[in-house]
């Protein structure tokens, strides 16, 4: 059964109620629609007519909270000029309205205004719009496009989706997109509560990879949805972001998801397949919550233009393929595996060319924020530069590279998210100067026994050598130290079981999830000198009552010790 978004229409009777023994309503009368309306000041609170087509009169700004909602003869609503503000749920379940045009003068649609309008057909939104709440289009069955003003700076309608003007935030999918499969653009780097909900003619849906959190109730009683592909770096799903996915067959999930609320998939498919990494925490999380995982998917998610014969697949991993990663996801170039459509440079290993290096076939960007969607944006002259990261995915999956100079590139302080993750490389001497180690940075590079870390160090991010022979080396040896402490006391593995433990005096920062789910822990002694705690450095230390030697100065991680 089809959940409802609970606005509240949730006016309850005694607020309802209150709200009419409230002074300082005038009832009028508008002469030429003979319709009656409830106005304090300048702010319609209520109609009470039966007409279908409604004119608000003159003057009018606010159109108060729920002021139209669950009326069942509206189709239309004529609003004037004066208007600023559509407040929370004013339309809300006008199951008759299919049609509103809000003049430039609207500056504010509110939270859930035209929630459940299922034959809402037709939205003209006006120049002047700035503020979109949550889910204020959702459960619109009907509506699979809307209107807006050109010279609006705010907001774009692409496709059936509404974005800000960037592109960079989806306030709403609209439920009535006749779409089927939906690939976000990789320009998305947030998505507003509710912003899914309901749409039950979206059945395959790709995340951008520039997502860090899918938020509460964002995909919530998509009844349809059968699979999923999230990429990396996203790390967060909340509360029921899910929940209701009655459909669900698959959903892909990159090592980087490490929080998912307990609530994300109730109400699912209970025999969804969660496609992650053996140990992963998402493996963890299937285990305690009864769903059936694997390393590889079983689903192919195919993406196709509709009215189009040419279909293209897309490619199905753990983490996000650096073919998956638009720089510029404006541009019109299509990467079709080895090559770019409508590009006329070759490809060299190791050339440099302007401040990005072509790697393989795509662009290697450096450190700079420099956006480059490919070679031919760039000057073809040659020149040497001095390099100071190692871009995220450079080498990724580049099982034929064995070896790696780093004294070749000069200066670096940066190694890049996933930068050399399942290659090949059986040694990594990293060079002096180097101060990150970002996240997944040698992941799973199988055949890699031996690492040398300079004291420059000062952060190594999550799972940067997880899957390794030399970190397990270390963990499966009884003859060493229970800390593992490399750079300029950077602690970033513990494989120790005592309840009370004391962190050496060496130790400067403690990296993301040294402690993770150590429930034995109850009592941590910190060192004196100590700088920082990661991200979920103790989180899941459901027994640690006891932390000595902790001061104020420490910088924590927000979920240090969630």
């Amino acid at each position: 059964m089809r959940q409802r978004l609970k606005w509240i229409l949730g006016i309850p009777a005694a607020a309802a109620l209150a709200v009419l023994l409230i002074g300082g309503y005038v009832s009028s009368k508008a002469a030429s629609a003979g319709v009656d309306f409830n106005i304090n000041g300048k702010e319609l609170v209520g109609y009470t007519g039966t007409d279908s087509v409604v004119t608000v009169p003159n003057g009018i700004e606010v159109i108060g909270r729920g002021a139209f909602a669950a009326n069942p003869n509206i189709t239309e609503v004529k609003l004037p000029d004066t208007v600023i503000e559509i407040s929370y749920g004013a339309f809300a379940d006008c199951t008759a309205l299919q049609k509103i045009t809000l003049p430039n003068a609207v500056t504010t649609i509110g939270d859930s205004a035209f929630n459940h309008c299922v034959n809402l057909q037709s939205v003209t939104i006006g120049s002047g719009l700035r503020t979109l709440g949550s889910g204020a289009f959702a459960d619109c069955d009907s509506l699979s496009s809307v209107r807006i003003a050109a010279n609006n700076k705010y907001f774009s309608c692409v496709d059936g989706v509404i974005y800000d003007a960037s592109q960079s935030k989806i306030y709403q999918y609209l439920s009535g997109r006749q779409g089927r499969q939906y690939r976000m653009p990789d320009t998305v780097t947030d998505i507003v509560r509710y912003a899914f909900w309901g749409c039950d003619r979206l059945e395959d849906i790709t995340f951008s990879s520039g997502l860090t959190k899918i938020p509460d109730y964002a995909i919530a009683d998509a009844g349809s949805v059968e699979t999923v592909k999230i990429n990396a770096p996203l790390c967060t799903i909340g509360l029921k972001a899910f929940d209701g996915c009655r459909s669900l067959k698959q959903i892909i999930f990159p090592v980087s998801v490490t929080e998912i609320h307990d609530t994300a998939f109730d109400s699912c498919n209970k025999e969804a397949l969660f496609v992650c990494e053996a140990g992963s925490y998402v493996d963890n999380y299937a285990l305690e919550h009864g769903f059936a995982t694997n390393s590889s998917a079983v689903y192919q998610i195919s993406y196709f233009d509709e009215g189009k014969a040419e279909q293209s697949t897309q490619n199905v991993a753990l983490e996000a393929k650096p073919e998956d990663i638009k720089e510029n996801p404006s541009a019109s170039n299509t990467n079709t595996g080895n090559t770019y459509v409508g590009t006329s440079y070759q490809t060299t290993d190791g050339v440099v060319l302007g401040n990005a290096r072509i790697v393989s076939d795509r662009v290697f960007v450096m450190a700079g924020n420099m956006v480059v969607t490919d070679g031919s944006t760039l000057s073809g002259s040659q020149e040497s530069v001095t390099l100071s990261a190692v871009a995220d995915y450079a080498y990724y999956n580049r099982t034929d590279l064995t070896s790696y100079d780093f004294a070749t590139e000069g200066s670096i302080e940066v190694i890049g998210q996933l930068a050399f993750a399942r290659t090949g490389l059986t040694q990594a001497v990293l060079p002096e100067g180097l101060r990150t180690v970002s996240y997944g940075a040698f992941y799973h590079c199988d055949q890699l026994t031996d690492v040398v870390i300079p004291s420059t160090v000062t952060n190594v991010e999550a799972y940067a050598f997880e899957h390794t022979p030399w970190l397990e080396n270390w963990r499966n040896s009884s003859d060493k130290e229970d800390y593992l402490i490399v750079g300029d006391g950077v602690l970033i593995s513990y494989k120790g079981s005592d309840a009370a433990i004391v962190i050496p005096e060496e130790v400067k920062y403690i990296a993301s999830g040294v402690f993770r789910d150590h429930h034995e822990l109850t009592s941590v002694t910190f060192p004196a000198g100590l700088i920082s705690i990661g991200s979920y450095a103790f989180a899941g230390c459901s027994g640690l009552t006891e932390k000595i030697g902790l001061t104020d100065t420490v910088y924590q991680d927000t979920t240090a010790f969630e």
